[in-house]
Formats: C-alpha cells, structure tokens, sequence
C-alpha cells in the first residue's frame, strides 16, 4: 500500500518560495551630489575669500572625508567603480596636502632668502659707512697734521 503523506507536508512544498538569486546593489552617487554636500565649507570659504581655493583647509578636510566614506561605502557594497571613485579622491587629497606642504616651505625659504639678502645689504652698507668714516677720519688727520 502506498503511503500517503500528511496534507501539512504537501502545503510546505506548495508554499515554499524559490531560490532567489541577490543581485549587486547599483547605486551611484550623481556628480552634484557630493557638489551640494560641500556646500557649508563653500559659504564659509566663500565669506573668507577662499573659494576658489581647493587647499583650503576645510575644504580639503571635507573632501578627505567624503573620500573615506566612499571608498568604505563602496566596499559594503561591493562596489568597484565606488571604490575606485573614493581611492581617486583621496589621492587626490593626498596631492592636495602634498602641494599645500611643498608651497609653505617654498614660502619659507622664499622668505629665509629674502632676509639673507637683506642683511648682507645692511652688513655692506655698514661696511661702507665704516670706510666712509675712517676715510673722512684720515683726511681729517691729514689736514691737522
């Protein structure tokens, strides 16, 4: 004889879903997303007289930030062209900071030269007035003699 089976076991196949296969998020963040994103730094470098600045120190720090957030977020998902996108920008910051340090010791060996040249040009200028005065000290002498 047969066996037939308990009508509880024939509903659970019934209701049973199918294997769903998971496909990868895409998402992508549009170009003037992170644009309006920046925009506290923008009105405060822009009352300060910074805007066209990208080194400015905010600014750079946002845009480093907002470099770590893609790159971790594009890992979570598991996302390459997002990782790419955030290891792009943060070299880019890199380079930013990079610059910033090459430009202040530019600066101050600008000034370091500056303040060499114009000390050598007081230590002549000394050294002419010495002459000058040992000079007219001379004639002076001569003229008493």
């Amino acid at each position: 004889m047969p066996q037939t089976t308990p009508s509880s076991a024939r509903v659970s196949c019934i209701w049973r879903r199918p294997q769903q296969r998971l496909e990868p998020l895409s998402w992508r963040p549009k170009p003037s997303a992170s644009r309006q994103r920046l925009q506290p730094p923008r009105a405060s470098a822009r009352l300060r007289g910074q805007q066209p600045n990208e080194q400015w120190p905010p600014a750079l720090a946002f845009e480093g930030l907002e470099a770590g957030v893609e790159t971790v977020l594009g890992s979570l998902l598991r996302d390459d062209v997002l990782v790419e996108q955030g290891r792009m920008r943060q070299a880019k910051v890199a380079q930013l900071r990079k610059a910033e340090q090459l430009e202040t010791l530019a600066d101050a060996t600008e000034r370091e030269n500056a303040l060499k040249t114009q000390q050598q040009a007081l230590d002549e200028a000394e050294t002419a007035d010495v002459i000058d005065i040992s000079i007219a000290a001379t004639k002076e002498a001569r003229k008493s003699s």
